[in-house]
């Protein structure tokens, strides 16, 4: 075959590199050298797809109104077929958000976990860096005081760990507080009836009452607020606190829903007859997904949340009703522990067979017991009672016994008193361990380290309107941070 310049006769994307060859010089050329030509041009080295993901992220928003709108308009007409496949209604409905980078959902999941592990990160800073007096002293130069609309006392409070909330329950409602402005974010009612839990809607002629809350999956953005009545109605509700988030005037926050509801007592019969009743008591369980309920129930029922089933029954060998209720949360262990009215303090394994004897068995108090804490990191078991005489249990290092129970202390108690003072209820904090705060009948707020001397916290009253001194009904500590804890007294919330 004759030599020619080919590449500069038989160019096909005009001058180029090939072009630069003088008329004079001479290049074989062949059909294969033309093919393999083309292929460097038309190969590319990497494909981003950036064309197809800016059409997908700015048309997404206008293909769902117009998808919406045709659905609305005629239901049973189908999708426009000039619609992109990886557009299609079918394809938006089943791509998640989650997984998407782009997408707001992502992004708010993004946010939250980091604004998550930021306030964990500045409680172990606060923990190593100020003692808790410093801390308190500081809380107690900044009270506010408010007043609920109702005169209904308050049953319950606790702290939203990641968000400026506050849940404030009493008999019939639930109040959500933003603790930043000092503003109620939502009011949410309880149903006093319920006719699928039958003749337990109405004990001793009252309508039901709401007695306990806590909250599940608080790391979520979809946390849910499990509330116990003294009917034993559980209560699951979600959007509690959806205003906090949308605060736009033209837009309404998405109402408080009730996910699911169901009975903690199988029986009437296993409901206790006492004239003063505790109701029904809630914790959770976040690393195992189980609910504890107990309270006028003659057992400590266990449900498996994940599962929606019961998982045990831990059966009370004794008519007293249970007044609180603490979990161990530590990783790998089991241990519950319950303080009673008739001032029993009890252990259980939640591992062991529901007829297995309790761990510690022991009655050191001289009234009913208005709190219990189980801190297995420290191996120690607080309870406090209505005397004022507050137990500090030291635990084995293992968690159980292994005879399977004892009627008296494991390793010993240390006693202390709170002279001259009424207890109503008692906190430990998780962040500073061994500091306890105690509401008594004077209104005032005991707070004392493990073998230091107590400090009286007065919380701000309005003592121009004569009103008279109401006991602390409830009390909360923040779990990260350092305030005051949360006092409730019967007409004002401070």
């Amino acid at each position: 075959m004759p030599t020619s310049n080919c590449l500069n006769n038989g160019e096909v994307n005009g001058a180029g590199p090939a072009s630069a060859l003088t008329p004079s010089s001479t290049v074989p050329c062949s059909i294969g050298s033309i093919e393999s030509s083309y292929q460097l041009v038309m190969t590319p080295v990497f494909n981003t797809n950036l064309l197809e993901t800016l059409t997908k992220q700015f048309t997404k928003p206008c293909l769902q109104e117009i998808i919406t709108a045709q659905q609305q308009a005629s239901p049973t007409s189908p999708t426009p077929t000039s619609v992109p496949q990886f557009l299609s209604p079918t394809a938006l409905s089943s791509t998640p958000l989650e997984s998407d980078r782009d997408s707001q959902a992502y992004s708010a999941g993004e946010f939250r976990l980091m604004r998550n592990a930021s306030v964990r990160r500045h409680a172990l800073h606060t923990l190593q860096s100020e003692t808790w007096r410093g801390a308190m002293s500081r809380a107690e130069e900044h009270q506010f005081s408010r007043k609920p609309l109702n005169a209904a006392p308050p049953v319950a409070t606790l702290f939203h760990p990641f968000e400026p909330l506050l849940f404030v329950a009493d008999s019939h409602q639930v109040t959500v507080l933003n603790t930043e402005r000092m503003a109620e974010v939502d009011i949410f009612e309880n149903p006093t009836t319920r006719p699928a839990f039958g003749p337990l809607s109405w004990r001793n002629g009252q309508p039901a009452k709401l007695s306990s809350m806590t909250l599940v999956n608080a790391h979520h953005d979809r946390c849910l607020l499990f509330t116990a009545s003294t009917d034993g109605a559980i209560r699951a509700w979600a959007n509690t606190y959806s205003a906090y988030y949308n605060q736009s005037p033209t837009e309404s926050p998405e109402p408080v829903e009730l996910v699911t509801a169901f009975n903690c007592a199988l029986d009437a019969s296993e409901m206790q007859t006492t004239l003063k009743y505790a109701g029904i008591l809630l914790d959770w369980d976040q690393a195992r997904n189980q609910l504890v309920t107990c309270g006028d129930l003659r057992v400590v029922r266990i449900w498996d949340m994940a599962a929606e089933r019961k998982l045990l029954d831990i059966t009370l060998d004794m008519d007293s009703p249970v007044r609180c209720v603490s979990l161990d949360r530590t990783a790998g262990e089991s241990l519950l522990a319950i303080g009673t009215v008739d001032g029993y303090v009890k252990l259980y394994d939640r591992r062991k067979p529901p007829s297995y004897r309790p761990v510690l068995s022991a009655r050191e108090h001289l009234g009913q017991v208005v709190g219990v804490h189980l801190d297995m990191a420290r191996h120690v078991l607080i309870s406090a009672s209505v005397a004022g005489d507050v137990r500090h249990w030291q635990l084995p290092g293992g968690g159980s016994s292994a005879n399977g129970g004892s009627s008296q202390p494991l390793e010993g108690c240390r006693r202390s008193s709170l002279q001259n003072q009424d207890l109503t209820c008692m906190v430990v904090h998780s962040l500073f361990p061994g500091v306890l705060a105690c509401g008594t009948q004077t209104a005032n707020v005991v707070v004392q380290e493990e073998g230091g001397q107590p400090h009286f916290l007065k919380p701000h009253t309005d003592w121009f309107s004569g009103q008279k001194t109401s006991p602390i009904n409830a009390i909360a500590f923040h779990p990260f941070k350092v305030p005051i804890p949360a006092l409730h007294v019967q007409f004002s919330r401070t």
